[in-house]
């Protein structure tokens, strides 16, 4: 592929956000969960993006009802440097009140 970003948007987010206006997926926002972000730098190209380098040149072009979760182990989270993202550390809960609280309520739902 020539331009992966182009290819992207052409084969991912256009198809979804045709879905959305034709109302074939929710209403609701859609999430694209990336488990593991940091296992895949143990695989970089020779050439051209790594999958963190391309998420930043393409997360700007997600429509506002696309949200992306991405996991990484706490001690190689230099790699998403570049990503503009919100960060949550769950292995941090005792620093944070409400997410131990708000992972107890996920979980009791689900039980």
């Amino acid at each position: 592929v020539q331009d992966p970003v182009a290819a992207f948007k052409r084969g991912v987010l256009e198809p979804l956000v045709n879905l959305r206006r034709e109302q074939k997926i929710s209403e609701e926002e859609c999430i694209i969960l990336i488990d593991g972000l940091n296992e895949a730098e143990f695989h970089k190209p020779d050439y051209g993006d790594t999958i963190v380098s391309f998420l930043s040149k393409t997360i700007g072009k997600f429509p506002s009802w696309l949200k992306l979760i991405v996991t990484v182990r706490t001690s190689l989270q230099e790699i998403i440097k570049l990503l503009p993202f919100h960060r949550i550390f769950l292995d941090r809960l005792e620093e944070n009140e409400a997410i131990d609280q708000d992972l107890q309520a996920y979980i009791l739902h689900r039980i």
